[in-house]
């Protein structure tokens, strides 16, 4: 069957994984897929390059469970038969883990995701849980945080960037946090940056959070959060 298909590829940034650019990781999933073998269409014109699409961007440093790419194919492969020649190909610091075919006509992955879920822990930290997840929801009730992003001082609006309180769990030393962002075009408030100004509520001083990104979401026409695939 000929024409061109859009399949939606999830992987995970796992170990040192983790220290890779959004650029490194771009770079490390079209070699995969040309690896693969798969038809793989490209662009028009005089420096034609593959049509791969990732979502939004992972600061460096920061791990996840499951992020996607869409790739588009010149010829109908089976899904489980494409995930199979991707996987066959995989990184190993880029797993893949599901391949469907999605409608061409949806929006980018980067315009379509609007929420983003982190799980945060931190080693050695003091304080309970409850109070962390108190500190949490008085941060999320101001109407004004400031932080430093990229040398710049910018305002956001938590009680927008935030949608729900946060849920905290200690387990011997380490206390995580699970907590969700909204992405936006015109710019999001960085999980980073929220930890520092968290940080700085209940005094964890110099301690450090090792961060995962554990969901993206879309919000369908019923307001419900669904995974993009």
């Amino acid at each position: 069957m000929k024409g061109e298909f859009r399949l939606r590829v999830a992987y995970a940034k796992q170990g040192r994984g983790r220290w890779l650019s959004h650029l490194e990781v771009t770079r490390a999933l079209g070699r995969t897929v040309r690896r693969s073998g798969l038809p793989l269409a490209v662009t028009r014109g005089f420096h034609p390059h593959l049509k791969l699409a990732t979502g939004p961007a992972l600061s460096v440093g920061i791990a996840a469970l499951r992020e996607y790419f869409d790739l588009y194919l010149t010829d109908y492969v089976p899904a489980m038969d494409a995930l199979t020649y991707l996987q066959d190909a995989q990184a190993e610091l880029l797993p893949i883990s599901q391949a469907a075919y999605v409608n061409g006509s949806l929006p980018s992955l980067n315009a379509a995701i609007e929420l983003q879920e982190i799980c945060a822990r931190i080693q050695s930290a003091g304080g309970d849980p409850r109070q962390l997840e108190a500190a949490f929801a008085d941060l999320r009730t101001r109407e004004r945080l400031e932080v430093e992003q990229k040398g710049k001082t910018k305002v956001f609006n938590p009680t927008v960037c935030i949608p729900k309180d946060a849920k905290a769990v200690r387990k011997d030393d380490t206390l995580s946090l699970e907590f969700c962002l909204r992405i936006s075009q015109s710019g999001s408030l960085r999980p980073t940056a929220l930890l520092a100004a968290l940080s700085r509520e209940m005094d964890f001083g110099a301690a450090t959070w090792e961060l995962e990104r554990t969901g993206l979401f879309v919000i369908d026409d019923e307001g419900v959060w669904v995974a993009p695939l």
